[in-house]
């Protein structure tokens, strides 16, 4: 239960440096918010299936997949302890999910279902908080935009500010960045060789 507590406390603080939130949003939510163990190698939920949840990550590392030609997956985002994740248009509109999240390493998250959600749209803060994610969302993809237009060697620098460059395994680094993995080692390697 600790880790429980530990979590929806680390949510809540995220939450309210978004939005100040009401006594009442807050006891609501945190009645709402469902803890979930998680395993390395877990598949949250595959392509094709209609996402129900939204997680916050209190621990966890986790991959979201997206198909793109050919039967060939690409990591998109990368969903670090203290994200907020799902797949949007899944979650959002009860699409099939275009996406696939994975569990890297971690074990504690915490659900939010759509019902739950539906039941705090009755808030005035949680439009204004969603509002708010979906900026964040709209800046990670105009990031990595940009991070796509560099060269390799300045991807690995770019990448290396915002992620723990020898905590994520390098086919999972290597495919979000749009490089080989050995490619990726290597110019891995000359960073710390530089820094």
């Amino acid at each position: 239960m600790e880790s429980q507590d530990q979590a929806i406390d680390k949510l809540l603080d995220l939450l309210y440096g978004w939005v100040p939130y009401t006594p009442a949003f807050k006891m609501e939510i945190t009645q709402l918010m469902k803890f979930q163990s998680a395993n390395a190698k877990q598949l949250l939920y595959p392509y094709g299936s209609h996402v129900t949840s939204a997680w916050f990550s209190y621990d966890c590392w986790a991959a979201q997949y997206e198909r793109v030609s050919d039967g060939l997956e690409e990591v998109v985002k990368l969903h670090r302890p203290g994200d907020i994740f799902t797949d949007l248009n899944s979650f959002f509109r009860g699409n099939q999910a275009t996406s696939k999240t994975i569990i890297l390493e971690g074990s504690s998250l915490l659900q939010l279902t759509r019902s739950a959600y539906q039941q705090l749209k009755q808030y005035p803060e949680t439009a204004e908080l969603l509002q708010h994610y979906m900026l964040l969302q709209t800046d990670h993809e105009a990031w990595r935009l940009h991070l796509m237009s560099l060269s390799d060697r300045d991807k690995i620098k770019q990448f290396a500010s915002k992620y723990p460059i020898h905590k994520l395994p390098a086919s999972i680094a290597a495919s979000y960045l749009r490089i080989s993995p050995s490619r990726f080692s290597s110019l891995r390697g000359n960073y710390n060789k530089s820094s």
